[in-house]
């Protein structure tokens, strides 16, 4: 038997089924002594094709070279909901939590360039946890490469240009400066990705850069 009922229970729940399947179920009553009686006559039920309490609608997108944003609808049933991660084809692993009614994840730290692949399950209000969803996948973007060649050229005795050719990546570009060609370096302005030049102004005369 898959289970007993407790004396005043007319329900009972099956879980654990696999989708598309027919299964049939028959009671059998025991009294007070343990005599059982003849079995009821069967009934069926087919499991439906696809769990409803599955995360479905999942999206996944690349919003930089280290993240990739995670969304999906909300469960009804679900009290809390399971991230699993795979990266580059390899095995899924759990990667977060996401309490309910939250129906995104940010998933950071990611290597550049690389492919991940997510997979979500349902923890219901009752305990169960679904089997997990299909798979969706991103890939994040290309690490950031630095500016093709730079040219300084001297202005004046207090400016000086700085031009370079672009990085197909940039959003932005962070300008550092050191004084007699020796570090440290430290910033001096921060420009859009779609500039290729800055210049420096307000500098010491005769004094290289």
């Amino acid at each position: 038997p898959r289970s007993t009922l407790f004396p005043y229970t007319t329900l009972f729940r099956s879980t654990g089924l696999t989708p598309n399947t027919t299964y049939a179920y028959q009671i059998v009553t025991v009294d007070a002594g343990g005599a059982e009686s003849p079995p009821s006559a069967p009934v069926s039920a087919t499991t439906l094709a696809v769990d409803p309490n599955i995360p479905t609608h999942i999206t996944a997108t690349a919003v930089s070279s280290t993240e990739i944003d995670l969304g999906w609808s909300a469960v009804p049933s679900a009290a809390k909901y399971l991230v699993f991660e795979s990266q580059a084809g390899g095995p899924f692993n759990f990667r977060a939590t996401v309490l309910a009614p939250g129906t995104t994840f940010q998933a950071t730290g990611l290597a550049a360039g690389t492919t991940y692949c997510y997979e979500l399950a349902s923890g219901l209000t009752d305990g169960e946890t679904t089997a997990n969803s299909a798979p969706v996948c991103a890939t994040t973007a290309p690490a950031a490469q630095p500016p093709g060649e730079v040219l300084a050229t001297a202005l004046s005795d207090t400016r000086i240009l700085v031009q370079w050719q672009p990085s197909a990546s940039a959003v932005k570009y962070n300008i550092y400066q050191a004084t007699n060609g020796q570090p440290p370096f430290t910033p001096i302005g921060a420009v859009a990705g779609g500039a290729t030049a800055l210049l420096a102004v307000n500098l010491i005369a005769s004094t290289e850069y």
